[in-house]
């Protein structure tokens, strides 16, 4: 009788076991089947096209936008007279500059005419020269001029063309307030320089309104 009951005790063990083991599979199936899917599973492809995507149309059309705002470098206008003859000068056409760098003024583009002939100039704070760190170039304009086949410049720091000449070729004074400049220069004929002539120095003006 006691083996007997040895036996009926263990078989109900067995029986409840069975049925716990049942259970645990019965719930790991629901589990599994509200897990998120495996990598590579094609729910998850379906969901990564979303996330593919990573920007809305809006924002790829603000993003061309900013592109071609990347090649603004401003506009504005600019004038030199040197000796009788003046020159105007159209800074708001493409591939032109105006604008504040640092504090200075850097400008270039074409006359206005449509000649063959450029501006370029550098119009640092007036008071450049007190700045012990050197972070200034000395106030520069030329003007070249490919129709008389002359290039005018005022710039003593083009010391391997003008090294003999530094007094005849510089911006002489200037105010500047902002993105507007204007002043008196001496310009000297580089490519008359080049050609070996002897130098001639012209006086000279100048102005430089850059939109703010």
């Amino acid at each position: 009788m006691a083996g007997m009951r040895k036996l009926t005790l263990l078989g109900a063990l067995l029986a409840l076991f069975a049925l716990g083991l049942s259970a645990l599979v019965a719930c790991g199936g629901d589990d599994d089947d509200d897990a998120a899917p495996f990598p590579g599973s094609d729910d998850q492809s379906s969901s990564g096209d979303d996330d593919d995507d990573g920007t809305s149309d809006d924002q790829d059309s603000d993003d061309d936008d900013g592109d071609s705002d990347g090649f603004d470098f401003g506009t504005g206008t600019a004038s030199v007279t040197i000796g009788d003859k003046t020159y105007e000068f159209d800074l708001s056409t493409d591939f032109v500059v105006c604008r504040d760098v640092f504090g200075a003024i850097q400008a270039a583009g074409p006359s206005v005419d449509g000649d063959d002939v450029t501006f370029d100039a550098w119009i640092p704070p007036t008071d450049w020269e007190s700045y012990s760190d050197n972070r200034y170039d000395p106030p520069n304009i030329s003007v070249e001029d490919d129709v008389n086949n002359v290039k005018w410049v005022a710039d003593p720091g083009r010391s391997e063309i003008l090294e003999n000449f530094p007094e005849e070729s510089r911006i002489d004074s200037y105010d500047k307030d902002g993105l507007k400049a204007s002043g008196t220069a001496t310009f000297v004929d580089e490519y008359a320089l080049l050609r070996g002539d002897a130098p001639e120095s012209v006086q000279g003006t100048f102005e430089i309104a850059c939109k703010e």
